[in-house]
């Protein structure tokens, strides 16, 4: 049997053999084009009372997930009106069908040679295993390539009427690139290295994928290793550069930024991730720790960010800020520095000029850089303590053999004015 034509603007062409014998139909030689997708393999329907199974065994060099979506051309006024008044959300509302789920039972292998999902990204190299039954599929070990490094996981939806899906997720990726990353999170960045590990294990329920978020529990973490972003000029219209520029005043004047780590660790229930010093970076420069909450289910995020000057790093302290608050939607947060606590810091360290006494220079430079675990491995959970360094020597009369003592002079003339 060989069929041609359009569904949905799209152009279909589908061509298969059919067997029938007293246990059930056989399709074979399948060969399916819809748009710029493809499928071949065979599909065996076992007949079984009610329920029928089917046993299924296909392959596809290309399959774009906008051409198994809703039509791709929507009269305009419909869909003004459908957004009319309605916040932006990264995670889309829109409604996803389980109806495939329920009715019939399954199981067999899929292979996918390259998987474009939605917004251009690429999966490649798909192998997965699944059975359905009453409407709860299980697939238990998915592999795939993308994002520069491998993804191994698992996957179980439990569609079951009566009730809103609940989907279960676990995911392990090695050796991602961060640059490809933050391509997909929006972020178009140059990035040199950061090797990336990404360990999901959560469960959600909902109809959309922003139903999935209100209520996802469990856990999500990702750690980026070392890495060089070069510091292009910067741009204030993107909350990326607000806030880089907020946290690490060293990316004005060094030709790049040298990140020795970054760790996104949260935890999630409800809906809710509750950050405790659970996402940090390290730079050469400065160490950063945020706390605070992602809010899924408003899409809101309201976090504290603490920079600090790690040890033998002389820079003058009014240029950086003591807090930065990133607060607002995910669509769009706003970067602001804490004006109070900078200026508190200043005053601290004004004194402490004033009276010719460092403590408090070093308090503000260095406090949580050297001593204890670092931002990273705090982040990670980890206890116990970093190796620190011995107490400074006290201060020569010679400027220039001590940078404390530099940067301290060069801070009683900024006051003095």
């Amino acid at each position: 049997m060989s069929l041609k034509g359009e569904v949905a603007d799209r152009k279909v062409a589908i061509a298969f053999r059919m067997k029938r014998d007293d246990k059930g139909v056989a399709f074979e030689d399948i060969d399916a084009v819809f748009g710029s997708s493809n499928v071949k393999g065979k599909v065996y329907v076992r007949d079984a009372g009610q329920k029928s199974t089917w046993t299924v065994n296909l392959t596809s060099t290309s399959l774009d997930l906008d051409d198994l979506t809703a039509p791709r051309t929507a009269p305009a006024a419909k869909a003004a009106a459908t957004g009319a008044g309605k916040p932006h959300l990264v995670f889309s509302d829109a409604p996803v069908s389980f109806d495939a789920l329920r009715g019939r039972n399954a199981n067999g292998e899929v292979a996918i040679d390259r998987l474009t999902l939605s917004g251009g990204h690429k999966v490649e190299r798909i192998r997965a295993r699944f059975s359905l039954a009453d409407g709860k599929l299980d697939a238990p070990a998915v592999q795939a390539a993308g994002y520069g490094g491998t993804i191994a996981g698992s996957v179980s939806i439990d569609a079951t009427r009566g009730k809103p899906p609940a989907i279960a997720l676990k995911l392990d990726g090695r050796d991602l690139d961060l640059a490809a990353l933050l391509a997909a999170a929006g972020a178009t960045r140059e990035v040199r290295g950061g090797k990336t590990t990404v360990t999901i294990d959560v469960a959600m329920r909902g109809n959309s994928p922003h139903q999935w978020m209100s209520g996802i529990g469990g856990r999500a973490q990702a750690v980026v290793g070392p890495a060089t972003l070069p510091n292009t000029k910067l741009d204030p219209g993107l909350t990326f550069d607000r806030l880089a520029e907020a946290i690490n005043p060293f990316r004005a004047v060094k030709p790049s930024t040298e990140l020795t780590c970054a760790v996104v660790r949260l935890p999630l229930s409800g809906g809710v991730a509750q950050v405790d010093r659970s996402i940090a970076l390290e730079t050469k420069e400065v160490d950063v720790s945020m706390s605070g909450t992602l809010d899924f289910r408003n899409e809101t995020l309201d976090l504290s960010i603490r920079p600090r000057v790690r040890q033998g790093i002389p820079i003058e302290i009014p240029q950086i800020a003591e807090l930065v608050r990133f607060t607002g939607p995910f669509a769009a947060p706003t970067v602001s520095v804490d004006a109070v606590a900078s200026a508190t810091a200043i005053a601290r360290v004004g004194a402490a000029i004033g009276t010719g006494g460092l403590s408090v220079l070093g308090e503000t430079l260095f406090a949580g850089a050297t001593a204890g675990a670092g931002a990273c491995d705090a982040a990670l959970g980890k206890t116990g303590s970093a190796t620190t360094s011995a107490p400074a020597a006290p201060a020569k009369s010679n400027a220039s053999a001590n940078p404390i003592e530099g940067i301290g002079s060069a801070l009683k003339g900024l006051f003095q004015r």
